[in-house]
């Protein structure tokens, strides 16, 4: 399944599941959101806290684009925080990706 062509959306929603079941034991209450605009430009998850909105583009492979994170500044116009963003990937190891967005490994969450 994960090398079929659904892989990269199975592996988005197994991210989804992790980050709230993280979020859940930990007690956090934060909002979760999917962001697309109407030129179908698209975050795959906004984790919005205490009013921060936190960007996460999740990417199936270990070496992403540098462009993943591209869409994150859509929501500077929100009128919230925009904090660290990340790509979450099958990196070995959390890195810089920017100045403001990490490379997460999946391994992590």
């Amino acid at each position: 399944m994960a090398a079929g062509a659904k892989g990269g959306d199975l592996f988005e929603n197994y991210v989804v599941s992790e980050v709230r079941k993280t979020l859940n034991n930990s007690g956090e209450n934060s909002e979760l959101w999917f962001y697309r605009n109407r030129d179908a430009r698209e975050i795959d998850l906004v984790i919005e806290r205490d009013g921060t909105l936190t960007p996460i583009e999740v990417k199936r492979g270990a070496s992403p684009r540098r462009s993943a994170p591209s869409a994150f500044g859509l929501l500077d116009r929100s009128g919230l925080e925009r904090g660290t963003g990340g790509v979450v990937c099958m990196k070995e190891r959390v890195g810089h990706a920017s100045r403001d967005c990490l490379y997460v490994p999946a391994w992590v969450l």
